[in-house]
C-alpha cells in the first residue's frame, strides 16, 4: 500500500517540475531546483528498480490523484517497477556482453549484433530488450500524462531517464551520447565525459572509458 502510495506521487512529479509552454515551440529552460527535483525522483525510482533500495521512499513524493486512462495507475507503474527490478539481472549481463546499450532517449538499443551466436539467441536478446522497453515506456507515459496539463511532456520524461541510466553505466557500456546541446556539454565535464574530450559527437554511440 505505501509503495502504491510512492508511486501515486511519482506519477505527478510536474507538480513539482512543471513547466510553462513556449509558444514558439522551444524547450524552455528549467530551474535548477526544477531539474533537480526530477532528477531525485528519477534515482528514487532507478533505485527500487535495480534493487539498491528495497522500496521507493513515500517521503520523496507528494500524494496526488491517478491518471484516469488506460493502465497508468499507481497500482500498474508498481507491478511494472517490480517486473524490472525481477529481470534487472538479465538486462545488465546483455549490456556486458554489449549487445544492448542505452539510448538518449531512455531505452535499450540492440548493438554488435554480428556477435550474436544464432538466430534463436538473438530473438532471446531481442525479447529480453523489447520486455524491458515496454516496460520503461508504460512508466515514462504514466508519468508525462498524470501531468501533461503542468507542461510534463513525455519526451521531458524520457530525457530525464536517459541522462541517469547514461550516469549509472560502467565502464566499457554502449550508450548514445545526449543529442541536445545543453545536456552534451553537461556530459563533457562529467567524469565519465572528460576523457573522451573532443574525439565524440552529440548522438553518437560510444563505449564508455
Amino acid at each position: 500500500m505505501m509503495r502504491s502510495v510512492a508511486i501515486a506521487g511519482l506519477i505527478a512529479l510536474g507538480a513539482c517540475a512543471g513547466c510553462a509552454t513556449n509558444p514558439l515551440g522551444a524547450t524552455p529552460k528549467r530551474a535548477p531546483g526544477e531539474a533537480a527535483e526530477l532528477r531525485k525522483k528519477v534515482d528514487a525510482f532507478l533505485d527500487y528498480t535495480v534493487g539498491t533500495a528495497d522500496s521507493i521512499p513515500v517521503e520523496l513524493f507528494s500524494v496526488a490523484p491517478l491518471a484516469e486512462t488506460g493502465k497508468d495507475t499507481a497500482s500498474e507503474i508498481q507491478k511494472t517497477a517490480d517486473e524490472m527490478r525481477q529481470h534487472y539481472a538479465e538486462i545488465v549481463e546483455l549490456k556486458a556482453r554489449r549487445v544492448l546499450g542505452e539510448d538518449n532517449r531512455g531505452y535499450l538499443a540492440l548493438r554488435n549484433e554480428d556477435t550474436i551466436a544464432n538466430s534463436a539467441e538473438k530473438n532471446a536478446v531481442q525479447q529480453a530488450m523489447a520486455a524491458e522497453n515496454d516496460c520503461r515506456k508504460m512508466v515514462y507515459r504514466g508519468i508525462a500524462r498524470a501531468s501533461e496539463e503542468k507542461g510534463l511532456t513525455l519526451t521531458r520524461v524520457e530525457r530525464a531517464f536517459a541522462a541517469r541510466w547514461l550516469v549509472r553505466s560502467v565502464s566499457g557500456a554502449l550508450v548514445q551520447l545526449p543529442s541536445n546541446d545543453d545536456e552534451y556539454a553537461a556530459f563533457l565535464q562529467s567524469p565519465q565525459g572528460k576523457p573522451m574530450g573532443q574525439a565524440v559527437h552529440p548522438g553518437d554511440w560510444v563505449e564508455l572509458p
